[in-house]
C-alpha cells in the first residue's frame, strides 16, 4: 500500500486510486479476521464482525463492479462515436470517389467522341478522294479511261 501510494506505478491517477482503495479494503478484511479467533469469546460479537466482513467484501465487489460497468459503458460509447465518424467519413470518401469517377468517365467519353469524330473525318476524306462525288473527280476518271 505504501509503494502504490508513494510511487504511483500506474499511468492513470484513477488506476492508482482504485488500487489503493482495493488494497485498503483488503487490509480491513484481513484485520477483521482476527475477530474470529479465540481472542473474542462472545459469539454475538463474532456474529456482528461476520456481518461487518460480509459488508466489506460486498463493498469491495460493488466498487470494482461499478468501475467495470462504468468503463465498459464509456468504451462502448466511444466505439459507437468512432463508428459513426468512420461511417460518415466513408460516405464522404465514397461520394468524392463517385464524383471523381463520373468526371473521369465524362472526360473519357469526350475523348472517345473526339477520336471517333477525327476517325470519321479522316474516313470521309478518304471516301471523298476515292469516290467520284464531285464534277472534277468525274472528269478526271473519264480522262483516265
Amino acid at each position: 500500500m505504501l509503494y502504490i501510494g508513494y510511487f504511483r506505478p500506474f499511468a492513470l491517477p484513477m488506476q492508482n486510486n482504485i488500487e489503493l482503495t482495493n488494497e485498503y479494503l483488503t487490509v480491513l478484511c484481513t484485520y477483521s479476521l482476527i475477530m474470529f479467533s479465540n481472542m473474542v469469546p462472545d459469539p454475538a460479537v463474532r456474529y456482528l464482525c461476520g456481518w461487518q466482513l460480509i459488508f466489506l467484501i460486498v463493498l469491495l465487489l460493488a466498487i470494482n463492479l461499478f468501475i467495470i460497468i462504468f468503463q465498459s459503458i464509456r468504451d462502448s460509447i466511444r466505439r459507437c462515436k468512432l463508428k459513426y465518424v468512420k461511417r460518415k467519413n466513408m460516405k464522404a470518401y465514397q461520394k468524392q470517389k463517385d464524383d471523381y469517377l463520373k468526371q473521369q468517365s465524362k472526360m473519357l467519353k469526350a475523348q472517345s467522341v473526339m477520336q471517333q469524330d477525327s476517325f470519321f473525318n479522316q474516313r470521309n476524306q478518304w471516301n471523298l478522294m476515292a469516290s467520284p462525288d464531285s464534277f472534277t473527280d468525274a472528269v478526271l476518271l473519264t480522262k483516265q479511261q
